[in-house]
């Protein structure tokens, strides 16, 4: 693990608080997208290794936002990124509720069947195939995992199952260590390919708090960085 990076600061238009959240690790991927197009994008998170709670950094126009999605709860809370140098300081901005019919976009996933296997020491295959007869495939992964003294196995594909991918990939691992995944190759059935790399994880020491009395606003793109 490299050096705590300096203590992040964290500011609020409020001072009555309903809910608070500790990020104890920063992790940092480079992600490519190799098909049909060439695009590349760096992504910044903090992580709680304790209920596994991600705050993403949103970069776009040179402007910064951090979202926390409050799973339990259906919200996204939406935050302002102020940076100076290392030192970052964030300022809750607003929070989007989404609607319970929301909740089971999913749906159309619910027949498929998610598979893992082994390659090799450090590679894994995981494939969610569309239905039982396993002709087909909705999404396949190739995971790379490094020994650590922290888990983090999250596989971050756009893919509503993502946690059963995870549990079957646990099932494969040896229980007596942790591993973080290094990297992720994701294909799509609709001809996406993607090459995600994990290029840094630190300890730092992160409280962000969300006020008791939230500014609702209606999830729209691109308005997080807009306003």
């Amino acid at each position: 693990m490299k050096k705590l990076i300096p203590l992040f600061f964290i500011l609020s238009f409020s001072r009555i608080f309903s809910q608070e959240y500790h990020f104890d690790y920063f992790v940092k991927h480079n992600d490519t997208r190799t098909q049909p197009e060439r695009q590349q994008w760096i992504t910044d998170s903090f992580y709680d290794s304790a209920t596994r709670a991600k705050l993403v950094l949103h970069v776009r126009n040179k402007k910064i936002t951090g979202t926390i999605f409050q799973k339990e709860q259906n919200r996204r809370h939406v935050f302002d990124v102020l940076r100076s140098g290392d030192y970052m300081s964030f300022v809750y901005k607003h929070t989007n509720q989404f609607k319970d019919n929301e909740k089971n976009f999913g749906d159309s996933n619910e027949e498929n069947v998610i598979k893992a296997e082994k390659i090799d020491s450090a590679n894994y295959r995981i494939t969610a195939f569309k239905n039982s007869r396993l002709r087909h495939k909705k999404i396949s992964l190739v995971v790379t995992l490094e020994k650590s003294d922290l888990n983090y196995t999250q596989i971050d594909a756009d893919y509503t199952r993502t946690h059963e991918m995870e549990v079957k990939l646990k099932e494969l691992l040896d229980p007596g260590f942790k591993y973080v995944i290094k990297r992720q190759q994701i294909r799509y059935s609709s001809g996406y390919l993607f090459d995600n790399i994990l290029t840094d994880i630190r300890k730092v020491d992160l409280t962000i708090k969300i006020p008791g009395k939230l500014i609702l606003r209606e999830y729209s793109y691109g308005s997080d960085i807009e306003e």
